[in-house]
């Protein structure tokens, strides 16, 4: 991503970072709503949509958080770690796919 950003300057770096700036937000956005997935605005009042903007700025916030905590946790993490978190994370993977299974009734016959 640095390096070819090192080839741009002016308007076109400009966009080459609002590019990136829009990305990032749609997938903070994306994560955000599927991590905490309430207070979406139901109807287009008024008084919905400024609580739907509050409780969507406010998610995005704690996702913001969430990611700093994860990433200075992690940045002293040696590379004989990882395959360690990498096993926890399969294993919660499944777990997840077993319950989710489990939830929509089993599997199809």
């Amino acid at each position: 991503h640095e390096g070819m950003l090192l080839e741009y300057s002016g308007k076109p770096l400009g966009l080459m970072f609002w590019s990136a700036w829009t990305k990032q937000f749609l997938i903070l956005s994306l994560l955000a709503n599927i991590l905490f997935p309430f207070h979406m605005a139901t109807s287009a009042n008024i008084a919905a949509l400024a609580l739907a903007l509050l409780a969507f700025i406010g998610k995005l916030i704690a996702v913001g958080l969430i990611i700093v905590i994860v990433e200075t946790a992690i940045a002293k993490m040696r590379l004989f770690r990882v395959k360690e978190v990498l096993g926890a994370s399969l294993i919660l993977a499944v777990l997840a796919l077993i319950f989710s299974v489990e939830q929509s009734g089993g599997l199809p016959k």
